[in-house]
């Protein structure tokens, strides 16, 4: 009985072990930046292509479609854990309060400089149905997964790996010899002061400025879950979620200004 038990911790313990361990580490930090930076870059430079050459129904496929693509290509370089199903009920829980996060702090801006306050167009889809449907493929699955995985998984990683080196040398020192070392395995979640900050500044940075503070404050808050319920899962189901109800507000009730 006492052996069982024993295999059964073991067990445990080895799973909690694989669901820290989210880098692969037959490969440099350097040599995975690619699948971990390639989508969002893709993501970002199709979006910046002006309406005026691109149309905006069009621009989301192209999106949804070559983002997809990396993913899938580089897919035997991601990791996620054990998918459980109380991650799912966690999620779905927890998604209205991340939402209300988002959108508050969004409108304090507005109040605070009310000539920037965007019109509201109540009820109205207002770029056509094809541009919803890749919106919502893209923004409700594609960008909670690859933004999760650029910023929780790798760049987490890294900025814990560098802030753990034994270096003496000054920290950009440390950054760049990092890029060439591979990650080391870990026994906990890389979740200090010094990967969390880093990690969110450049999750920020990411979003429109009027975002900024929504931004900031959504990833303390998913990290915070993150170090409670120790799953990669739940991080990206409630950024699935919480982009779900960005998607109706933003399709249904003209609160656009939310998607950046």
């Amino acid at each position: 009985m006492l052996a069982g038990h024993d295999e059964l911790i073991r067990a445990s313990l080895i799973m909690s072990i694989a669901n820290f361990n989210l880098l692969p580490n037959s490969k440099t930090y350097g040599q995975l930046a690619w699948p971990f930076i390639t989508p969002y870059a893709i993501y970002v430079l199709v979006s910046s292509i002006p309406p005026s050459i691109v149309e905006l129904w069009l621009q989301q496929t192209l999106k949804f479609i070559f983002v997809f693509l990396v993913l899938f290509i580089f897919r035997k370089n991601y990791r996620f854990g054990k998918l459980e199903l109380k991650d799912i009920g966690v999620s779905v829980l927890v998604a209205p309060v991340l939402l209300c996060i988002w959108i508050y702090p969004a409108q304090l801006w507005f109040m605070i400089l009310p000539d920037n306050n965007p019109v509201l167009g109540v009820g109205k889809i207002q770029h056509g149905v094809e541009y919803s449907i890749f919106r919502f493929l893209n923004s409700v699955f594609l960008v909670a997964i690859f933004e999760e995985l650029f910023c929780r998984v790798y760049l987490m990683e890294f900025f814990y790996q560098t802030a753990k080196s034994e270096s003496t040398s000054s920290l950009v020192d440390k950054v760049f010899s990092t890029i060439d070392e591979r990650p080391k395995p870990l026994d906990e979640l890389p979740l200090i002061k010094f990967s969390i900050l880093g990690a969110a500044l450049i999750f920020t940075v990411g979003h429109d400025f009027s975002l900024v503070a929504s931004a900031f404050l959504y990833f303390l808050s998913t990290t915070l879950l993150y170090r409670l319920t120790k799953s990669f899962w739940v991080c990206i189901l409630t950024h699935t979620f919480t982009n779900f109800g960005v998607f109706i507000l933003a399709t249904f009730y003209g609160m656009g200004y939310l998607w950046g």
